[in-house]
Order: structure tokens, then C-alpha cells, then sequence
């Protein structure tokens, strides 16, 4: 609340109290148009809007640059905010990806074709199938397509 001194004539004419509500505004990306989950964000995709920044969600992503190339994990409505649980990174190799398998002992280096059993990112472990042999192994996705085998996929035996 605040107290208002009114005055006329140079004379005080009494006080008012007044109660108001304050807001802070802030300018952030929205989408364009409804967007499918999958989808890679660009930037005709986003348009600034101004909200009250009381009613953001939490993790609301203020930066429409940090969005461009992030892959929704929802589907979005014209004008919806983007939260950084809504995105993730995009993969860099997608399910069924033609990949490099490297098995390296020692000196020794072998490498055979693969299938990505997934899609991947750099760095992560992944599940691949040897088209030499058939055989289903887990590595690591390095750049370019490569695979630093680490060994056959462990499975489950039956108790005997």
C-alpha cells in the first residue's frame, strides 16, 4: 500500500491510500506455430513476446539463440514457452546409422561395418550389430562415425 498526499492550493486536501499490484515484464521466445515433438528448433520458428515474469514457468529459456538446433521432446502450441525440460540436444547420429566399429588391443586395431542400434550423441555408450558377423556389441560413439567397440553386449543367461 501506499499513502498519496493530495494537495490544492498549495494547501494539503487529505491523504489517500492506495494498494496496487507491480509487475515485472520481460521480452522471451515463443513459438511461431505449433511444433511436433522431434522437431529440430530454427529460427523462424520462435518470435519474441513480452510476459509477466511472475507467470514463467521454471527453467523458461530467455536466450532464443540457446534454442536453435535443440530437438523438442513435446509437442508445442503457437506461442507456448520453451523450457529446458521440454528440450535436449540434438543426436548426432540417428538409429540405423551406418557406423565405423574399431576394437583396439594393444597395437592391434580391427575394424569391421556396423549398425547403430540408436540414436547417439558423441560420447555416448551405444549397442551396435557387427554386419560382418551379427554379432551385438556396445561401444562408445566417437566423431565421424566411429565406434571404439568395447566388447560383445552382455546378456542375460538362463539359471541352469
Amino acid at each position: 500500500a501506499a499513502k498519496i498526499e493530495v494537495f490544492g492550493g498549495g494547501e494539503p486536501l487529505g491523504t489517500l491510500q492506495v494498494t496496487m499490484d507491480v509487475a515485472g515484464w520481460v521480452e522471451v521466445p515463443v513459438t511461431r506455430s505449433p511444433l511436433a515433438r522431434g522437431s529440430a528448433i530454427r529460427s523462424g520458428d520462435l518470435a519474441m513476446a513480452r510476459r509477466e515474469v511472475g507467470g514463467l514457468a521454471r527453467g523458461t529459456v530467455s536466450d532464443p539463440t540457446a534454442l536453435l538446433g535443440r530437438v523438442l521432446k513435446k509437442d508445442l502450441g503457437f506461442g507456448d514457452l520453451l523450457c529446458e525440460g521440454d528440450l535436449e540436444e540434438p543426436v548426432d547420429m540417428p538409429r540405423a546409422s551406418s557406423v565405423l566399429l574399431l576394437l583396439q588391443r594393444g597395437a592391434l586395431t580391427v575394424r569391421a561395418s556396423g549398425l547403430l542400434l540408436q540414436d547417439a550423441r558423441v560420447g555416448d555408450l551405444v549397442d551396435v550389430t557387427c554386419l560382418e558377423t551379427g554379432a551385438h556389441l556396445q561401444g562408445q560413439l566417437l566423431d565421424g562415425g566411429r565406434v571404439a567397440v568395447h566388447g560383445p553386449a552382455a546378456r542375460p543367461t538362463a539359471a541352469r
